[in-house]
């Protein structure tokens, strides 16, 4: 029902640590709504029409930060007229304000094909917002009921030292499950976090002083902290390339920013900003990184596609071939996978990616 949604809503806004199990079931068995920018539609007291997946233009805001789109949820219909209101928004030229409803769990799959899609938020009003970020979403497009626990990642650096003098705090984080709780580190100069962000954390070993977690969100304020300290490249250092080479040209902080993004699946934010590299000059780098992207959230028809057009401009990089061919599989494409294999064996001659992929396609000649 719409006032049990409502409610959970109001409820895990106003206590963001709480669980949320219960929120999640209501919402795959809840009509949502979004707010749409439709033609203008004729007079009377309720039109309705309908619209493809790929024919209707959703609200949506943009992280300033992070440069992830957010996309507002709402549990009824009035609350979109509201939301309209409070943020005195005016729809584009020749076009209005709709709201569109969709029956449970089908906004969760429309979603995640959103470019940049970071996650949703759930609206009541402007100041009552509830965030599930692309993961969660993901698990709801599936049908399932996400893990009510927070989403605990490695460190995405191999080193991450903090020069001395710079003040640190701690607190307590909750790890959920049979964790317990965990020791809370961030650096207040960076930057600030919210309740919310305490939801994904990520892992650091001190050593000898032992493990410590730290928000996600606040991980990549220290990387950018850290920059504006000139630390040096000994101070930070990539624990791993997330499926891209790592000879590629990116400066080596934005290289680490787009590694903990995809590190930490935060896949809308770490598409900004591989646009972004291609826009500046480092197109080679950040295609790799959006091809890896594309697989990695599902967009396989738009990753086959996307690989066939960098490997055609970019011959040289095996990584356009392997996810390419990869893509090709998992849509069940399997004589284009075993023509683009045998197509990409010819420039990497025994390549075993490529070889192992061959075979899993039915081609073992």
């Amino acid at each position: 029902m719409v006032e049990t949604l409502e409610h959970l809503i109001q409820q895990a806004a106003d206590h963001p640590r709480h669980p949320r199990g219960s929120l999640y079931r209501e919402l795959l068995r809840s009509q949502t709504f979004l707010l749409g920018v439709d033609q203008p539609l004729p007079d009377g007291p309720e039109v309705r029409v309908s619209r493809k997946a790929r024919d209707f233009a959703a609200w949506a805001d943009r992280d300033p930060e992070l440069g992830g789109i957010w996309v507002p949820v709402f549990p009824a219909r009035d609350d979109v007229g509201e939301f309209v209101r409070a943020c005195r928004l005016r729809a584009p030229g020749g076009k209005e304000f709709v709201w569109m409803e969709h029956q449970p769990g089908e906004v969760f799959r429309l979603l995640r094909g959103v470019r940049y899609f970071a996650g949703l938020r759930l609206t009541l009003e402007l100041g009552t917002q509830v965030s599930v970020p692309w993961s969660l979403v993901r698990s709801l497009g599936e049908g399932r009921v996400p893990e009510d626990t927070p989403e605990l990642y490695e460190l995405p650096v191999a080193r991450l030292a903090i020069p001395e003098g710079v003040p640190i705090a701690y607190g307590r984080a909750d790890l959920g499950g049979r964790q317990g709780e965990g020791k809370l580190l961030c650096l207040p100069a960076a930057g600030h976090f919210v309740a919310e962000d305490l939801r994904k954390l990520v892992r650091l070993d001190l050593g000898r002083n032992g493990v410590v977690w730290m928000v996600c969100r606040h991980f990549l304020q220290v990387l950018r902290y850290l920059k504006s300290l000139g630390a040096s490249r000994e101070e930070i250092r990539p624990a791993g390339t997330c499926g891209v080479s790592d000879t590629a040209g990116a400066g080596r902080y934005l290289r680490d920013i787009l590694h903990s993004l995809i590190g930490f699946e935060m896949y809308g934010e770490a598409e900004s900003l591989c646009d972004w590299l291609a826009r500046k000059g480092d197109e080679a780098f950040a295609w790799m990184c959006q091809a890896a992207i594309l697989g990695k959230t599902g967009r396989l028809d738009e990753c086959a596609e996307f690989c066939g057009k960098a490997a055609a401009k970019y011959p040289a990089e095996l990584s356009f071939r392997v996810n390419g061919v990869r893509a090709l599989i998992a849509l069940g494409r399997t004589e284009e996978a075993r023509k683009s294999a045998g197509a990409a064996l010819k420039d990497f001659p025994g390549d075993e990616a490529l070889l192992a992929l061959l075979k899993g396609s039915g081609d073992v000649s």
